[in-house]
């Protein structure tokens, strides 16, 4: 499965760093997988590539993965989605 990385505002500019630091820690103490950073969802590989077509057509991967999702996983219902919405806040 792959993992996507979604936007948190809360973590600031250190979200990176402060998450890999927290999930080796996990992984030693707990001795098994560490759970995935709050934010982040995972896909099938199928899924990956839908949005990766829909990263292609020039959105950023946050927005696609919310466009496929919200679009009950329909690439094309998404992309339309994209084209007429998704543009709208990209100044903020």
């Amino acid at each position: 499965m792959a993992l996507i990385l979604g936007h948190d505002p809360m973590a600031g500019g250190a979200g990176g760093a402060g998450a890999a630091g927290a999930g080796g820690a996990g992984a030693g103490a707990g001795g098994g997988r560490s759970r995935p950073p709050p934010g982040s969802i995972q896909v099938t590989p199928e899924e990956m590539a839908s949005i990766d077509r829909l990263v292609q057509l020039g959105f950023p991967k946050a927005r696609a993965a919310e466009a496929f999702f919200a679009c009950d996983k329909n690439e094309e219902m998404a992309a339309n989605f994209l084209f007429e919405n998704g543009m709208e806040d990209e100044d903020q």
